[in-house]
This record gives C-alpha cells, sequence and structure tokens, in this order.
C-alpha cells in the first residue's frame, strides 16, 4: 500500500490559500455586492471612450461584470482648496466653481444612465 507524502510548508499554505478562496467566492455568490464609493472622471461616462469598456480605470462595466459587482454608488465630491492655495476658497466664486464641477459630475452620470447606456444601468437620486 502507498501513502502519499506529507505535504511542504508552500503545499500546504497553498492548499489553505485555494479552500479560503472557494469559500470566499461562495459566500461572494451568495450576498449583494455593491460598491458604495465610485470615484470618476466626468469625461469617462459621456465621450466615446467610456465606462462600458474595459478601460484602465478604478471602474469599469466590463469588471464590475468579472468579478460579480452588482451594483455601485457613483460619488459626486468637489474639494474646495484652502485659502493659502486659492484666495476664493470658501468664498462666493470658490463655492461657484465647486458647485459647476459638481454639476459637470452629476450631468455626466444622468447622461450616461438614462441616455447612453439605459440598459445597462438604472438612475435613481436623491437632491
Amino acid at each position: 500500500m502507498m501513502t502519499t507524502p506529507p505535504l511542504t510548508s508552500s503545499e500546504q499554505a497553498s492548499a489553505e490559500k485555494s479552500d479560503l478562496l472557494q469559500h470566499a467566492r461562495a459566500i461572494h455568490e451568495r450576498v449583494l455586492t455593491l460598491d458604495s464609493h465610485i470615484d470618476f472622471a466626468p469625461a469617462d461616462l459621456v465621450s466615446e471612450r467610456n465606462y462600458t469598456q474595459r478601460l484602465d480605470t478604478q471602474f469599469n462595466l466590463p469588471n464590475m461584470i468579472d468579478g460579480g459587482l452588482e451594483g455601485l454608488f457613483f460619488s459626486i465630491f468637489v474639494a474646495q482648496t484652502r485659502e493659502a492655495q486659492n484666495a476664493e476658497a470658501l468664498k462666493a466664486p470658490g463655492f461657484e466653481r465647486a458647485y459647476h464641477r459638481a454639476r459637470e459630475k452629476f450631468d455626466a452620470v444622468h447622461h450616461f444612465t438614462m441616455q447612453s447606456h439605459p440598459t445597462k444601468s438604472s438612475w435613481h437620486s436623491r437632491l
């Protein structure tokens, strides 16, 4: 009767990693998977080169689908600079600039979800 030689520490670690990955994939299949914060460039939602393509970006639909991500939230955030960096920061002109940048992002998400790719996305807003 032949016996199997004991596993080396490297083989043992590899087997444990494989078991852990299998367990993680099983959990992933049973839960709703969301990304609650997507940073994005407005141009990548409205131009010919956009997030429906496999881009070298944090987010794109092909990678989302391949990875089993079922939903996401686009984050519309515009930072204000410090007064030392920009004298108009935290004043009316700075607020106006921030508003226009935020509006650009908001409009890009709306365009992407409602006009360009309505079959691949949906729009929900709380304003």
